[in-house]
């Protein structure tokens, strides 16, 4: 039966979540560097003239009497105060609008959120099937076993990525992070090439052994303390 591959489930997953994300945090931003911190400005420059205003009008009171609009105007700037501002408004941080822009706008909302879908659009275009009689079949186009002359596994155990060689130097890389049964497709190529180092999952034989060697001794081990 050929072996085909598709995205993993978990990329679709973690690409729609970071698109999401991405999207929201633009919009938040967005919203807090065009509305909110415009409003913390507004009111903090507010909150200063108007208890500028209000410090003034108490030294002059305390030099002479305030006359009837002095002491008008001074009653609505303390109303005011009172009215608008329960406690003094926090002044908008230097690289506030900066860190809004830049770092949620741009990078987040006008980056972030087209990207992500991109590159899972990119890598679902991308295919890899490997038939019964060793044929595979790929972008780069299709290739008998004859036309296969290798595989490097040097990154597999790390990055779960092999790398296909085709006869005349073409490399072909196959990443299981990505791609849903390129560890079959791997396994049965690199069988083929080095059978004592790897099986048709894509297993390395030695590590293998090793797990069933610790399990035995574990297993040995619990029997004797059963018996003790």
């Amino acid at each position: 039966m050929p072996i085909e591959t598709t995205i993993q489930p978990r990329q679709k997953l973690i690409h729609v979540g970071y698109t999401v994300a991405c999207l929201g945090f633009g919009i938040w931003g967005g919203y807090d560097y065009a509305v909110k911190i415009p409003a913390q400005e507004t009111a903090f420059a507010d909150f200063t003239a108007l208890s500028l205003a209000k410090d003034e009008f108490e030294v002059k009171s305390r030099a002479i009497p305030l006359g009837v609009d002095d002491a008008k105007r001074y009653n609505e700037v303390k109303a005011e105060l009172a009215g608008r501002f329960a406690e003094a408004p926090t002044p908008v941080g230097e690289y506030d609008r900066a860190v809004q822009l830049w770092l949620f706008v741009i990078s987040c909302g006008v980056l972030g959120t087209p990207y992500f879908p991109w590159m899972l659009w990119k890598k679902s275009k991308r295919f890899f099937r490997l038939d019964d009689d060793g044929t595979l079949h790929t972008d780069e186009g299709t290739f008998t076993t004859e036309q296969i002359t290798g595989i490097d596994m040097s990154r597999w155990m790390s990055k779960s990525v092999a790398t296909i060689t085709i006869d005349g130097g073409v490399k072909i890389p196959i990443d299981d992070y990505w791609f849903r049964n390129g560890d079959l497709i791997v396994g049965a190529i690199a069988h083929r090439f080095h059978p004592e180092e790897w099986t048709m999952e894509g297993r390395d034989v030695k590590k293998l052994a090793a797990q069933e060697a610790k399990k035995r001794r574990l297993a040995a081990a619990e029997t004797e303390s059963t018996d003790a």
